[in-house]
């Protein structure tokens, strides 16, 4: 059981370095996205006309409403950034767990039948540093969001 845990907080050492590395990003300058300002101006639309869809005609609308409430309360596109950059660490987590879900149920086991503690802890490593998470979560775009809510759908379904 310690072991287990150890390498839980192991993960969240890896995790946190790797969220550290994107708030740098964010503080390094600005967005150097060109669909992150985009997106930012619709949400500062949706504020004007919620009720319009040609404004956030975009598919998946979540993610102009949410920046939008955090323009309405004085936030701006960096703000939108540090959410990305903090929020991109759930991905790590949430595939972490679904690995160690699957260890518990028989499914990573070394040949001779002792289990492989470190699995989770490695699937979660590789997740959070992945280049692709690491560049797109320091930036205003919508990626980081559903990266997040996709990462937990697995968990929520097997609940």
């Amino acid at each position: 059981m310690f072991r287990d845990r150890a390498w839980w907080f192991a993960l969240g050492a890896i995790v946190s370095v790797a969220m550290a590395a994107r708030l740098l990003l964010v503080f390094a300058g600005p967005d150097t996205e060109s669909d992150a300002y985009a997106h930012h101006v619709i949400a500062r639309r949706v504020i004007l006309e919620p009720w319009n869809p040609q404004v956030h005609w975009v598919w998946l609308p979540l993610f102009h409403w949410l920046s939008a409430l955090a323009v309405r309360l004085g936030g701006t596109m960096d703000t939108v950034r540090f959410a990305n950059a903090i929020g991109s660490a759930v991905a790590a987590v949430a595939v972490a767990f679904q690995v160690r879900l699957a260890r518990d149920h028989g499914g990573t086991r070394a040949s001779d039948g002792l289990e492989i503690p470190w699995v989770p802890c490695l699937a979660g490593t590789l997740v959070a540093w992945h280049p692709w998470l690491n560049v797109i979560g320091a930036t205003a775009q919508n990626e980081a969001l559903f990266l997040a809510l996709l990462s937990l759908l697995p968990t929520a379904l097997a609940r």
